[in-house]
This record gives C-alpha cells, sequence and structure tokens, in this order.
C-alpha cells in the first residue's frame, strides 16, 4: 500500500517530534486531538470521561513517544492508547455506579432516540449500528469512520487481523439483515 503525502508528513513530524521538537509535538497534538477526542466520546458516550481519556493518553504519548520505532504506526499506536485510557476510565467509574444508576441512563438514551418515519435514512443506519454489540461498532467506526486497515484496527483493539476482518463481516451481515428488515417495514406500513 502506497503512503499518502499527509501520511509523510506526519511521519516526519513524529520523528521531529521524538527529537525534541515542541513545534513537531504542538502540531501532532492539533491534528489528532479531534479525531482521538471523538474516538474517546464514541466509547464512553460522555463528553468529560472523553476529555479526560484523551488528556491522559496525551501524557503517556509524550512521555513514551521516543520509545515508538515506527513513526508510520503512530494513528494505530495513539488510537490504542486512548482506547486503553477510555476502557480503563470506564471500568473505574462502573465499578463506582451501582445497577441502578446504568439502568436509568441506559433507558434515558433509548428515550431520547428519534421514532420518526423509519425510512431508510442516516437516522435508520445510524439506529441500526447502534443496536450491534459495542465491539462491533468499534471495529465498524476505526475501519470506516477512521479509515484504519484492517493490521491498524487489529493494533488498537489489540485482537488478530483475522478477528477484526470476522467481525466486520458480522456486523455487515447484522446491518444488511436489519435494514432490509427495517424495509420490509417500511413497504407494509405503505400498503
Amino acid at each position: 500500500m502506497q503512503r499518502t503525502t499527509k501520511e509523510i508528513e506526519q511521519e516526519l513530524l513524529v520523528l521531529q517530534a521524538q527529537s525534541g521538537d515542541r513545534k513537531a509535538l504542538h502540531q501532532i497534538v492539533e491534528c489528532w486531538h479531534p479525531r482521538l477526542l471523538r474516538h474517546a466520546l464514541f466509547l464512553t458516550k460522555r463528553s468529560e470521561v472523553a476529555a479526560e481519556a484523551v488528556q491522559d493518553a496525551w501524557i503517556s504519548v509524550i512521555k513514551s513517544l521516543r520509545q515508538l520505532r515506527d513513526p508510520a504506526s503512530f494513528k494505530a499506536w495513539v488510537f490504542r492508547i486512548v482506547q486503553n485510557r477510555a476502557m480503563d476510565l470506564m471500568r473505574r467509574e462502573s465499578r463506582k455506579r451501582s445497577a441502578l444508576v446504568n439502568m436509568v441512563n441506559q433507558s434515558a438514551v433509548a428515550e431520547t432516540r428519534p421514532r420518526n418515519e423509519k425510512a431508510f435514512d442516516s437516522n435508520t443506519l445510524r439506529a441500526a449500528i447502534e443496536s450491534l454489540t459495542s465491539e462491533l461498532q468499534n471495529v465498524l467506526r476505526l475501519y470506516y469512520t477512521e479509515e484504519m486497515s484492517v493490521k491498524e484496527v487489529s493494533h488498537v483493539i489489540g485482537i488478530a487481523e483475522g478477528t477484526v476482518k470476522h467481525r466486520l463481516f458480522r456486523a455487515r451481515q447484522q446491518l444488511k439483515t436489519l435494514l432490509t428488515i427495517e424495509e420490509q417495514d417500511d413497504e407494509r406500513e405503505r400498503d
């Protein structure tokens, strides 16, 4: 796979930051922070937890950037750090919360979902994706939204490449089934 100019520029910035260039490090943070924050927010569903996860991740990145051997793997490496921090924070929070609070929060989220017309649109697709397990949602998001390769997704999540491919396949199959059912329901309502 041929690298793009942007990827090469990012690798150069990583190399410069590894050799102590603060301006390069600042550029890296400016470039990646919004994407990392979106990823953490996707995982945690709470902006304050996502912000804390990304902040903790940047501290780790700055401390261990010089140890990164391959600048081309920065993207997967930094996403993995954010993912780990977000999961750590979520585990810590879940231990603090009672089952009742979780149940109330889940029902509140379910009630705010739009229940408008069931035409196949972005809301229908979003609802179908949200009905998948979190592990399938995560693989879809990293692969399609963050445009990561199977290898990068594998590194971020910490699973084998074959497992990533299998989860992508399962997610696509489940979405196809859900959207077909949705389309059939719409046809019945119109009849």
